[in-house]
């Protein structure tokens, strides 16, 4: 079975927002034995929307559309659906009720009353927006509304279930690799070094975060899959964190919880980032205690208790500076671990001793203070983004009691 990918909206293709629904399309897909032929991106318009989607029912068997569902004026996934069809768009009136049961009365939100003749609702839980599901010639069409949250709640409750039931896809068996602060080049070559077996399949994923590793075989191959990761996941050691979606920051707050230890973080370049990520893990509240944004060096002294002849001597960008932070956030908090994060994030601000991307991290803990200096890339975005992440990962070592001896190599320094 073949399926191609569309993905609609004028903000993707004019940059505005990032694709992330392809990608989690495709996760969801990779374990079924699916060949997925063609992504697309369009705009809002009806007669390109009915062009694309012309182009995949001759070549794809299940074609699934992200986007273009809600109650504005650019919102024309169903024109467009509708001009391909070459039928009209019928209100439900018993859907219209329904919303307006849930107080949406504006004259915007009857737009997703409407859908094609011949076509049936995909319940969107979440939100309003329900997808659109209809057949023709036996090919399947899965429009999906672009909201990433309400789009993979719908995926997963509805579309799955229906490729499934249907035996259009026969089951592969996935095993997944998560990594952190190991490059996909890096990854590939050590993966290299294993035989590929015959029957399984490996893809990479990489992103912000890290790279995923995603094997999949089918029941022929399943004991080869099986082993094959196997090997990889213990010559990957601690820098694979998770065989399943969950973030880093999940496994950190399972591991917490687990050993009944706690973390409180001061933040300077990263603006909160670090306990953002660890507070979006349910359950927060029974490992994260405290988080200090101290951007200027006065918050660095009056809300963390910094000295400042710390701050002159060695400057508010240093490892004494973060190890000082550490330890001042851990006690302040009465926490197990503290978390010290100061650098330069640009694109002003660097100098030739300390350039745009200089970070130091610094974790404390009773009994010692470990800190580690990088020299970040990328815009400033980037360069947060990546300390964050180096926060969590230099967390993740401390509470699987590897960060003393582990072999990084990404360039930092422990100093």
């Amino acid at each position: 079975m073949k399926a191609e990918i569309i993905t609609i909206g004028n903000e993707l293709i004019r940059g505005g927002t990032v694709d992330l629904n392809y990608r989690t399309v495709v996760k969801y897909l990779t374990p079924l034995a699916l060949e997925i032929i063609q992504h697309t991106s369009v705009g809002d318009d009806p007669d390109n929307i009915a062009r694309v989607l012309e182009e995949a029912f001759s070549r794809a068997d299940i074609i699934i559309t992200t986007g273009g569902l809600g109650s504005t004026s650019d919102d024309l996934t169903r024109e467009g659906l509708a001009k391909f069809l070459k039928v009209t768009l019928k209100e439900d009136k018993a859907f219209l009720k329904t919303l307006k049961k849930f107080g949406l009365f504006e004259d915007g939100y009857q737009r997703v009353a409407l859908k094609p003749s011949g076509s049936e609702w995909l319940p969107n839980h979440l939100g309003y927006a329900p997808g659109i599901y209809l057949e023709r010639v036996d090919k399947q069409l899965y429009c999906l509304p672009g909201v990433p949250l309400e789009m993979e709640a719908i995926l997963r409750e509805e579309v799955l279930p229906r490729l499934v039931s249907r035996q259009q896809c026969r089951e592969k068996y996935l095993e997944i690799i998560r990594t952190a602060e190991i490059r996909e080049i890096q990854l590939q070559k050590l993966v290299q070094q294993y035989p590929q077996p015959i029957g399984v399949e490996i893809a990479y994923y990489p992103d912000e975060k890290g790279v995923d590793l995603v094997l999949t075989a089918t029941q022929t191959y399943r004991s080869s899959l099986v082993e094959y990761s196997g090997k990889l996941k213990k010559a990957l050691g601690w820098f694979t964190y998770a065989q399943s979606w969950l973030e880093l920051e999940d496994v950190i707050g399972q591991k917490l919880e687990t050993k009944k230890r706690s973390v409180s973080t001061a933040e300077s370049c990263t603006g909160g980032l670090l306990a953002a990520a660890l507070v979006n893990v349910p359950g927060a509240s029974h490992f994260f205690s405290l988080g200090i944004v101290a951007y200027s060096n006065e918050q660095k002294v009056s809300s963390l208790g910094v000295e400042p002849s710390i701050l002159k001597e060695y400057g508010a960008v240093s490892k004494e500076a973060a190890c000082t932070m550490a330890q001042r956030i851990r006690i302040l908090s009465k926490t197990h671990y503290g978390i010290g994060i100061t650098g330069i994030a640009g694109p002003a601000g660097g100098t030739p001793e300390k350039p745009v991307g200089t970070v130091y991290i610094a974790l404390d803990k009773h009994d010692q203070t470990y800190c580690r200096k990088y020299n970040f890339s990328g815009n400033r975005k980037q360069v947060r983004d990546k300390t964050r992440n180096a926060g969590l990962f230099l967390l993740w070592l401390e509470l699987n009691e590897a960060l003393i001896d582990f072999e990084f190599i990404n360039g930092s320094q422990k100093v």
